[in-house]
């Protein structure tokens, strides 16, 4: 059995491009990989399936469960029938934008190639990595990526600072087809402006500017709770928020662990539940 921890992410900005023929959106983003993780364990059980075992409380349908589709999508394309046993430990908020699904996904991707001493990032790899979801190639590949169309395509930043970051948690948990859809109704546009100064502020101390979510909107319409949570987080911090995926969790970049240390304090005051967390180098680490 190989186990492994999958590390979530914050988008840094996100743009919707457009809608495309197939029901789905292309994207523009930033993705950092950051120390909250989901522990993911694969072993080969040689019966063909592919069992999923989660301990969230949620009730998720196997065949659409983000870890099955990987494992699926996977042995599909190396031409594997071994089938598996998946076992993970959720620690990603669920619901919260902070990719628990796709790290659950890249998580056992990941830990199929070490079983079957394949590259991680071999172009099959991610094609399966790619075929299971948006941010899943970008959470394999781990650090700062620039994700671009609906995830395929990714390159890696690799002169990017290290940040810190706080994260308020919100209780609601938001669906993202759900969030989309209403992102459709709002006719919002993509300004590639402000992609651009994100990527040129990167190393600014005023890079908290400039960072933007094009989702905002279409979650806080979707979940009317979620506006209640956005103020109450401003208010508590006198610091504007920002979305991270399609929500429900909003954040914030520290200077350093003693400032964010003390912004979780003003969060926790006001009873809002807030994590403080660094950007990682990797999308998963073995156990």
């Amino acid at each position: 059995m190989v186990t492994l921890k999958a590390y979530g992410k914050i988008n840094l900005c996100l743009s919707v491009t457009n809608k495309r023929a197939d029901g789905f959106h292309d994207l523009k983003s930033l993705i950092q990989t950051v120390d909250v993780f989901d522990l993911v364990s694969v072993r080969i059980n040689n019966t063909g399936k592919i069992n999923v075992n989660m301990d969230c409380g949620k009730v998720i349908e196997t065949q659409k469960n983000s870890a099955y589709l990987a494992a699926k999508n996977f042995f599909e394309i190396f031409r594997k029938q071994e089938g598996a046993d998946i076992f993970i430990k959720k620690n990603i908020p669920f619901g919260s934008g902070m990719g628990g699904s796709s790290a659950d996904a890249s998580g056992v991707i990941a830990a199929l190639c070490l079983i079957f001493n394949i590259d991680h990032t071999d172009n099959m790899v991610k094609l399966a990595a790619s075929k299971t979801g948006s941010d899943t190639v970008a959470l394999l590949s781990g650090g700062l990526n620039k994700l671009i169309d609906r995830g395929g395509t990714v390159q890696k930043i690799y002169d990017s600072p290290q940040f810190t970051f706080v994260v308020a948690v919100s209780e609601m948990s938001a669906d993202t087809k759900t969030v989309f859809n209403q992102f459709d109704k709002n006719n919002v546009y993509f300004d590639e402006t402000r992609f651009e100064q994100v990527l040129d502020n990167l190393n600014s101390n005023n890079l908290e500017e400039y960072i933007y979510n094009d989702l905002t909107e279409a979650c806080l319409a979707s979940y009317p709770p979620q506006k209640k949570f956005l103020e109450d987080c401003f208010s508590a911090m006198q610091k504007r928020p920002t979305l991270t995926g399609s929500g429900s969790a909003l954040f914030w970049i520290a200077k350093n662990l003693c400032q964010a240390q003390e912004l979780c304090k003003l969060l926790t005051k006001n009873n809002i539940k807030a994590i403080v967390c660094n950007s990682v180098p990797f999308g998963f680490k073995i156990e």
